[in-house]
């Protein structure tokens, strides 16, 4: 039940702030397909994915834990990532850099080693990004 409960708050989360970005009432051309994966360590990651006329406009991912809390993005500069980055980013600049490549390129192409992590160094993230592919790729195949 907690897994549910913080996985609707996730969505709603992002949904809030994908609103803000995507005004449908001004042109109708933009449509948000979500996807999500799960992993009991880092929790609910949830992946939006923003069409504007029937191309992808923008990605956004976050993730929350299933106890609940601040999410990922919401943590901002406290979440800690930053002195142990070997590129000195915190989590949520990580993050933006990888949707910033998600929204350009296909996610199922990107090679990543065992631990998650991008083998080729392409998304700007030095953290482990599986997750986030995952849950853009459940986005697109809806």
């Amino acid at each position: 039940m907690k897994r549910i409960s913080a996985l609707l708050l996730a969505l709603l989360l992002l949904l809030t702030c994908v609103s803000a970005l995507a005004d449908p009432a001004a042109d109708g051309g933009y449509t948000v397909k979500t996807g999500v994966s799960y992993d009991e360590t880092w929790g609910i990651t949830v992946a939006n994915v923003i069409y504007r006329d029937g191309k992808i406009f923008k990605i956004l991912i976050d993730t929350v834990r299933p106890d609940g809390g601040l999410s990922s993005k919401e943590q901002f500069d406290n979440y800690g990532v930053k002195k142990l980055s070997s590129i000195g980013k915190e989590w949520w600049e990580q993050v933006v850099s990888f949707e910033d490549w998600a929204t350009a390129n296909d996610v199922a192409a990107l090679a990543l080693d065992e631990s998650g992590h991008d083998v080729d160094g392409v998304t700007g993230a030095t953290i482990a990004v599986s997750y986030y592919v995952d849950a853009v790729k459940d986005a697109l195949s809806k």
